[in-house]
């Protein structure tokens, strides 16, 4: 139960919640990024973007997603290692398209690889734990 209201909150946030400094709701047209890594290196590398806007997009892309792992291992406790990489990149590819389809958002590679990451990060959490 609490893996769909922790969904429903991240959709929320997702779609809906504009963030401060961005301008999420005026996309006009469905927008991708298909290179691996180009996000990462553009925040990386030498540019203008602010200490918060690269900590929102590098660590907010994982940590946000920690739960989900978490509650995905508590749900399913018999879980293998081949299932928790199916359910999370799944749920990461769902959760980005529906972002995608509604514009409002961008399809990632970067994110889906940095949420896979929490998701993944979260379910090792859960293991160390003893769930």
């Amino acid at each position: 139960m609490l893996l769909f209201f922790y969904t429903v909150f991240l959709l929320y946030r997702m779609l809906f919640y504009a963030y401060p400094g961005t301008d999420r709701f005026t996309y006009q047209y469905f927008q991708y990024q298909l290179v691996p890594f180009k996000t990462l290196i553009e925040f990386l590398g030498p540019n203008d973007h602010k200490f918060i806007t690269i900590v929102y997009n590098l660590l907010g892309n994982i940590v946000v997603f920690i739960p989900i792992g978490f509650l995905f291992l508590c749900t399913y406790p018999q879980s293998r290692k081949k299932m928790w990489i199916i359910f999370s990149v799944s749920y990461v590819f769902v959760v980005e398209s529906i972002q995608f389809i509604s514009k409002r958002g961008v399809w990632d590679i970067d994110d889906i690889i940095l949420n896979t990451i929490g998701i993944l990060l979260g379910i090792r959490i859960a293991k160390w734990m003893g769930f």
